[in-house]
């Protein structure tokens, strides 16, 4: 069974409206959930995709716990799939995780789906997880890095940028005109300190942009 067919099959067992999907190597502390539900129950009005907590570690820059004050409710740049709060009809319309990807990608091609259906991915300010990363990885793995990464620019040519943060042009994925703004200024620095400067943005990002 594959990365993907793991997780849809469990997900065909939920039985509740909110879902919960979630990595073995994830650890959740009390208020992890609790934060979750108030953030639904207090912000009825958007269009919620996906939620996702904060992370003491995690490939996406943003969602990597640093400090309480960079911990803020915003508009999520991407997502991993490491603990995921999901409606679980959303989850259905979406067909589930695309099983095109190995392991890799999954995530990101799930909110390009969900921004295509004007749903948005957002990080709860208050909720956080341990992420033991990769923990999984060391008891065996089936996924192909390069041939998911070959796929999916193949796919989404507009998204590959060299030298980037994954190869990616990330101010495609930013809602804020500051960030998308501040992205530009990477031109000007050398090649080399270009990929750190993108991740500081993607650190700054909660500060910068708001929900919508």
């Amino acid at each position: 069974m594959s990365f993907a067919e793991g997780y849809n099959y469990g997900v065909e067992h939920l039985t509740e409206d909110w879902i919960a999907t979630m990595a073995s190597d994830i650890y959740v502390t009390p208020t992890t959930f609790t934060a979750i539900d108030r953030f639904i129950w207090k912000n009825g009005d958007l269009n919620i995709g996906c939620l996702i907590p904060y992370l003491s570690r995690s490939d996406l820059p943003t969602q990597q716990f640093s400090s309480s004050y960079f911990s803020r409710d915003c508009e999520s740049p991407g997502m991993t799939f490491n603990l995921n709060i999901f409606k679980k009809d959303v989850y259905k319309k979406l067909d589930g995780m695309t099983r095109e990807y190995s392991g890799n990608f999954n995530d990101i091609e799930m909110w390009l789906k969900l921004k295509e259906k004007g749903l948005n991915v957002y990080l709860v300010g208050s909720s956080y997880a341990v992420h033991y990363g990769q923990l999984t990885l060391t008891y065996g793995s089936n996924t192909n890095v390069n041939n998911d990464k070959e796929k999916f620019y193949k796919k989404h040519p507009q998204l590959f940028e060299k030298g980037s943060f994954f190869d990616m042009r990330m101010d495609e994925f930013f809602q804020s005109r500051i960030l998308k703004y501040l992205y530009k200024f990477k031109m000007l620095l050398p090649t080399a300190k270009r990929k750190m400067y993108i991740i500081l943005l993607l650190k700054i990002l909660p500060v910068l942009q708001k929900m919508n």
